[in-house]
């Protein structure tokens, strides 16, 4: 099951739950979720549960001690409802505000980043062949007149 925008499968349980947590995966889930609209922490919790069809759903000592942080880091802020919203600084952290320097966070520098990630992926993969490799080099000639 892929979460959205993400690519992550959500494998269940509390695995699932670690590995996302580690990776970081949660944090922008989290902030995504709120872009949305603002949700208490347990409203969260039941939300990824509904939309990985109940095959996750964190704690509340994940999602919580979360929250906290992400408060202190200003991503997103808890209302007087106990909602907690996004701020500006959690819109421009997912790429869906512009950052202080003018320029979309989702720009040329998270696209760089993004495509040094997918290269990883492509690494770790098995060998290129075909279609895909000759898809892949004309990318590249593409890259290498962006350098000259």
């Amino acid at each position: 099951m892929r979460g959205p925008k993400f690519g992550f499968d959500f494998g269940g349980g509390f695995a699932a739950d670690r590995i996302f947590r580690r990776r970081g995966g949660l944090k922008y889930y989290v902030l995504w979720l709120l872009q949305e609209k603002p949700m208490k922490g347990s409203e969260i919790m039941a939300e990824i549960e509904r939309q990985t069809h109940g095959w996750w759903r964190p704690s509340p000592g994940t999602i919580y001690p979360l929250l906290s942080s992400m408060e202190e880091d200003h991503l997103v802020r808890k209302g007087e409802d106990t909602k907690y919203e996004i701020t500006e600084g959690g819109l421009e952290e997912i790429g869906m505000k512009e950052s202080p320097r003018g320029d979309a966070t989702g720009s040329v520098d998270s696209v760089i980043k993004e495509l040094d990630g997918i290269v990883s992926y492509l690494e770790d993969t098995s060998p290129l062949e075909g279609d895909r490799k000759e898809k892949l080099s004309k990318i590249s000639e593409r890259i290498n007149k962006l350098l000259r």
